[in-house]
């Protein structure tokens, strides 16, 4: 009884720590104990921290706020991305950060401030590695992109190993900022298109847009991204809300 006892008391810590992580939330997502050490945390799940209380609790958390940790890899399963994002839209909401083959944590960065999230209709698109894709880039290919005047043939993109592309529907006044998006002569970092696919404005031939805003001109019914990832791995574009952002 005595050694019964004896593994009861030092089990059982463990064992309620266990069952802490698995713990399932009504929205589907697990709950991430208390007492935590986010650094140790490098399996691709989806985590809740419920209460900014428990966020305080956290070591390595970005925010003392209430948010969800989602957890990916990269071009292989040695390279980690952890992406935090805050509950409260009052708040800055989004930071990532990688673990490398090396072992070695970045610094929490903050991709997407209040000033740009503040009740509005989002999109965050990016490209992790060149391989794992957010939302619905098209791997491996990119649209040919000529200059003002010329149509663009959205159809029948070109294919490349190093390359993606997205098309996303735009109207004459949005504004998207943009990070770390490569282009080239061939397949140009953003263009703006009208209802016929002709170009009404278009990247320059070898930019790399870094926290440039582009804003859709009059009669704009498209925008395409491209990305060359081979030059730039991660990749994000965000539409920002006209409401904070005139």
């Amino acid at each position: 009884m005595a050694l019964f006892d004896t593994l009861k008391t030092v089990l059982m810590p463990y064992a309620e720590k266990i069952n802490q992580q698995l713990t399932i939330n009504a929205d589907g997502y697990k709950l991430l104990p208390e007492n935590v050490d986010l650094d140790e945390y490098t399996t691709p799940g989806v985590w809740r921290i419920s209460t900014a209380a428990r966020a305080q609790t956290v070591t390595h958390c970005p925010s003392t706020l209430a948010g969800t940790l989602t957890i990916i890899h990269g071009s292989s399963a040695a390279t980690v991305i952890q992406t935090y994002m805050m509950s409260s839209v009052t708040a800055d909401r989004e930071y990532r950060r990688m673990l490398t083959s090396g072992g070695t944590w970045s610094d929490w960065v903050q991709i997407s401030p209040t000033e740009y999230i503040a009740s509005l209709e989002l999109d965050i698109l990016e490209i992790i590695n060149g391989s794992n894709f957010i939302k619905d880039w098209v791997q491996a290919k990119y649209i040919p992109i000529g200059t003002v005047g010329q149509t663009v043939d959205v159809g029948n993109p070109s294919t490349s190993a190093s390359w993606s592309y997205i098309v996303r529907d735009c109207t004459t006044g949005d504004k998207f900022k943009l990070f770390s998006i490569a282009g080239s002569t061939a397949g140009k970092a953003w263009t703006f298109v009208d209802s016929s696919n002709v170009i009404l404005s278009v990247a320059d031939d070898t930019n790399i847009e870094n926290g440039t805003v582009i804003t859709a001109p009059e009669g704009a019914s498209k925008v395409i991204f491209n990305n060359k990832f081979s030059t730039n791995p991660l990749a994000h574009i965000i539409k920002l809300n006209p409401q904070v952002n005139p």
